[in-house]
């Protein structure tokens, strides 16, 4: 908001009303977390990008954590979307965050480079044939921070399903959230603020059904201007005297 992609660095707030009321319409009714780290977490998921588990006619996103990558192969020739690019080993450190936007289950990358692509093989060595072990198949997601469309293969890679299944995101979980896209606010307030060290100040509004009542019998708080943000002025400089003003909008709708 308010200029490129950077504008402000990470100390600017938004501000002006219009952007508020826009923000206000983008609503979700629930967020959830699916565990990937094993095939049937990984279906679940597939479905979900499919048709939302519930027979929808598009499927869904999801969000991981983990290090900004960098994709370490290409897939084999002769094989399924062969050059396209790959992470076949990734880290889980805390570091970005990330969209998947599909899968493929034909893809491979044969990593105890016997020549062959299974998924039925016990390459680890402990016994048992999981996910952990699989050549073949994996997600694909996109990566807009890390240079966009320069990156990979113009902001797109494949991550395999054996690099999920041993530790590529933060403790295996991706997100999901279901939206509300009829979500209409029916109650607004515009708000200015003109003050010079907003930590110190916490916003927040209420009503009362007495009329004379000097304080309100229901409050509704809100994640911003709640003793937060440095001592800067409000739009989040500390030398500039006309960031000092700020202009809000909040949704009170709850208040009805």
């Amino acid at each position: 908001y308010g200029g490129t992609i950077d504008f402000g660095g990470n100390n600017r707030w938004c501000t002006g009303y219009d952007l508020y009321y826009s923000a206000m319409h983008n609503r979700i009714n629930h967020a959830y977390k699916i565990d990937v780290g094993d095939a049937d977490g990984m279906q679940i998921l597939k479905h979900w990008m499919n048709d939302h588990l519930n027979g929808d006619e598009d499927g869904g996103c999801a969000v991981f954590y983990s290090t900004v990558p960098s994709p370490d192969a290409t897939l084999p020739a002769g094989t399924e979307d062969a050059g396209a690019s790959v992470i076949t080993d990734l880290n889980a450190s805390t570091s970005h965050s990330m969209a998947i936007l599909g899968f493929n289950d034909s893809i491979r990358y044969d990593y105890n480079g016997d020549g062959q692509y299974t998924n039925d093989i016990d390459l680890n060595g402990d016994s048992q044939i999981t996910m952990a072990d699989w050549e073949i198949g994996g997600i694909k997601m996109c990566n807009t921070y890390s240079g966009g469309p320069a990156w990979a293969d113009g902001g797109f890679c494949y991550i395999m399903y054996n690099a999920i299944a041993t530790g590529a995101f933060w403790h295996d979980i991706v997100h999901i959230m279901t939206v509300n896209p009829a979500y209409e606010p029916q109650l607004t307030a515009k708000v200015s603020i003109t003050y010079n060290h907003r930590q110190r100040i916490k916003l927040v509004a209420g009503i009362s059904t007495n009329t004379s009542a000097s304080m309100p019998e229901y409050v509704l708080e809100f994640p911003i201007v709640d003793y937060q943000g440095g001592n800067r002025y409000m739009l989040g400089s500390i030398d500039d005297i006309s960031d000092e003003t700020i202009e809000l909008g909040l949704d009170l709708t709850p208040l009805l």
